[in-house]
């Protein structure tokens, strides 16, 4: 709640679930990060060491554990939604089926997350042994030739990959939050049988021009793009007034 009567998206939330779920996939990508490359190493040979690495099996304790990262953000959202009481009758229970559903496609989209690394691993080392080679023609035709370490290229593959990860884990977690919230927000409205919202912005210079135009405006759920579905918008809604759907209307 980041302004008074606007229901938007936490950041900071958002920010950790990024963090906790990204050391959730690194954990069970680590056997990949464990590959011993050598300078003898060919491509086959490379791609055999990484396709050898066994995808994980769908364990109860990694369902658990990753139950207590969900409950985190849940419970975060729990208690900003609950913020809203006076305004809109909350109770838990409307949060229950989007919340099924967020755990249960989050999961999936974890779990995904190993074979993402073994694809991001694979598409490091085939550019980087492309650059090794590209140096090493380069070297071998110098007077004083210095050593080029294959190895060295083959570990930066390593830590490429992990970035790749990373970033697309900040992608997943935003996209999701913004899908969560926007869920939730409009199965409140819902269940008060409130059709309008109010439209409000951060109101900075980060919004994008086409949500700008949108601040303060009376807009109705399943009309147009909502706050929250676009990719990082941090806009959220606000209970119209009488006097604002009466002018709206």
């Amino acid at each position: 709640m980041d302004r008074t009567g606007t229901l938007n998206i936490d950041r900071e939330t958002e920010f950790k679930y990024s963090d906790d779920i990204y050391e959730f996939i690194l954990k069970h990508a680590s056997d990949f990060l464990d590959i011993k490359f050598t300078e003898d190493d060919t491509e086959n040979t490379i791609i055999e060491k990484i396709e050898n690495v066994e995808t994980k099996e769908d364990d109860s304790r990694d369902k658990e554990a990753f139950l207590m990262v969900a409950a985190f953000f849940l419970n975060n959202y729990n208690e900003l939604f609950a913020k809203f009481q006076g305004q809109i009758n909350f109770t838990a229970s409307h949060m229950d089926h989007t919340s099924t559903t967020f755990i249960e496609n989050n999961y999936e989209m974890v779990l995904s997350g190993f074979d993402l690394f073994r694809e991001n691993l694979k598409k490091s080392i085939f550019n980087n042994l492309a650059e090794y080679k590209k140096a090493k023609e380069i070297n071998d035709k110098l007077d004083e030739p210095k050593e080029i370490s294959k190895l060295e290229y083959l570990n930066n593959s390593k830590k490429e990959a992990k970035e790749k990860v990373k970033n697309k884990t900040k992608f997943w977690a935003t996209d999701q939050t913004g899908r969560f919230v926007n869920d939730v927000t409009k199965e409140l409205f819902k269940q008060n049988n409130i059709q309008y919202y109010i439209w409000e912005t951060m109101r900075d210079d980060k919004v994008r021009p086409t949500h700008a135009e949108l601040q303060g405006k009376l807009r109705k759920f399943g009309e147009g793009i909502e706050p929250g579905q676009e990719y990082n918008c941090r806009c959220g809604v606000r209970i119209p007034s009488k006097k604002e759907l009466n002018k709206g209307g």
